[in-house]
């Protein structure tokens, strides 16, 4: 009994390459070959894979930073900037309202005359000495005393006076001294030239304060908002 010879002789065509021979002349009837026109066959005119790009992000209309950016800033631009201004703005136009109140008395002598106008007011000044106490005695006799600002022998006020004239009558009066008096009150004084000022002052810097607060809870809000857009267009881009 014969057997046929291993592999291939003479020339005889199997379906599977035999040793030697080259590999890519297997014939396209070949079940495990790929046809000339199939994608992934690898010929010259192969194009790749068949990726497809991501869908572009819309992004929606965002809402604005304008509101709290101006807030922050107007808030910031009045603590450092306004609030000083108006401090010393008011501050000295206090001064000048004093200095010119100081300006308008003048000298007179224990039991000199003196008028009180309609601010209700009058302070009595002591130089080159002190007294124990003095008051305005009207023309019915009687007396209103001026109070010591704030324990001093030589600066005396009273206030809610009605208009009209008076005498001056101070005790205790040192050797040479001599008394001064205009209308207003010490307190008036001090509330012009510092009262005032620091009032207007705290005012203006509270206020730039909360503004700057205001625009700085804002700016957090819009920037969570416009994350939270931005999220749901990246996610809807996805799907």
């Amino acid at each position: 009994m014969s057997h046929p010879p291993y592999g291939s002789s003479g020339g005889q065509n199997t379906p599977w390459p035999q040793y030697g021979e080259n590999a890519g002349g297997v014939s396209q009837g070949y079940p495990g070959g790929v046809p000339q026109g199939y994608p992934g066959g690898g010929p010259q005119g192969y194009a790749g894979g068949g990726y497809v790009a991501p869908a572009p992000v819309v992004m929606p209309p965002m809402p604005s930073r304008a509101s709290g950016i101006v807030a922050l800033v107007l808030g910031i631009v009045m603590m450092v900037l306004i609030a000083p201004i108006v401090f010393f703005a008011t501050m000295a136009i206090g001064l000048t309202s004093s200095v010119e109140d100081l300006s308008n008395g003048r000298a007179l002598g224990n039991g000199a005359s003196v008028t009180v106008t309609d601010k209700g007011s009058y302070s009595v000044m002591i130089g080159d000495g002190s007294a124990s106490s003095c008051a305005l005695v009207d023309s019915n006799n009687k007396s209103y005393t001026l109070d010591p600002y704030e324990g001093s022998n030589t600066l005396f006020s009273a206030s809610d006076l009605p208009a009209g004239t008076y005498t001056i009558q101070c005790q205790g009066l040192t050797s040479g001294a001599e008394v001064a008096g205009f209308n207003g009150s010490a307190e008036q004084l001090a509330n012009k030239a510092i009262i005032m000022p620091l009032i207007w002052g705290t005012v203006v810097g509270v206020g730039g304060l909360v503004l700057m607060i205001v625009g700085i809870v804002l700016l957090v809000k819009v920037n969570g908002k416009r994350r939270r857009l931005a999220q749901e267009a990246m996610m809807a881009a996805m799907r």
